[in-house]
């Protein structure tokens, strides 16, 4: 899966991966060491041929026939999107890009989240790349009937790689940069986009990281510094 992420590259460096006009289409950004569900966050849609910097908030609203309680959806698996009511529609019409340069996970004991161990994963090549994301537009949520703020936004998971399989069985569904266009444009139909959401995921790279990124307060560069991991039996005092 992919609860947290990072993207602290500056604007104009996403601006020119993502083909963005960076002074009128992403005003208000910042860079971001610990970027959590339910936060604001930057995507990138195509709009009329053009591809535009846009930002939604981290998660959909469980929509009818969630169980109770349930919070919103801010991964869907790539393998079932497609059939899956809540999503098959935004699959089909309204896909997106989540710009990203590392994602989180974690080992540990998960009944205490302060004391598990996180780990920072990137493509071992480095740089900006693109998560496959799906967005609803606001007022969407059937639970409310009315207006929601802003547009919500899921990203699409597939098998991790067996190199992985100690610390997550899943990971991001990362796009190639030549699908990128075919995944923004509304002519293409969700079928022909399966090949790229079935690709093996680049070779991946972890490095254990301070516990700081633990908590969704804390938003700075000590995030992704490099800590020596904490052993399992350090991990169960806590």
């Amino acid at each position: 899966m992919c609860g947290r992420y990072s993207l602290a590259a500056e604007l104009d460096a996403v601006a020119d991966v993502f083909s963005l006009d960076a002074g009128r289409q992403a005003a208000g950004y910042g860079p971001r060491w610990n970027v959590a569900p339910g936060q604001d966050v930057l995507v990138v849609t195509g709009d009329g041929g053009r591809r535009r910097g846009r930002f939604f908030r981290w998660g959909f609203p469980a929509g009818p026939g969630a169980p109770p309680g349930r919070g919103p959806w801010i991964n869907a698996r790539s393998e079932s999107a497609g059939t899956r009511p809540a999503f098959r529609e935004s699959l089909r019409r309204r896909r997106c890009l989540v710009p990203a340069d590392g994602f989180f996970e974690w080992t540990g004991l998960p009944a205490r989240s302060s004391g598990r161990q996180p780990y920072w994963l990137r493509p071992a090549r480095g740089g900006l790349f693109a998560m496959a994301g799906i967005w609803r537009p606001a007022g969407a949520d059937p639970a409310k009937g009315r207006e929601a703020g802003r547009p919500g936004m899921a990203v699409l998971t597939q098998a991790a790689p067996a190199a992985l399989a100690w610390l997550h069985d899943r990971v991001p569904v990362i796009l190639p940069s030549e699908s990128w266009s075919a995944w923004l444009s509304t002519d293409a139909p969700a079928a022909s986009l399966l090949p790229a959401l079935r690709a093996e995921p680049p070779q991946l790279v972890a490095r254990a990281v301070s516990r700081t990124v633990n908590d969704a307060r804390f938003d700075g560069p000590e995030c992704v510094e490099e800590a020596p991991p904490v052993r399992q039996e350090q991990l169960s005092l806590f």
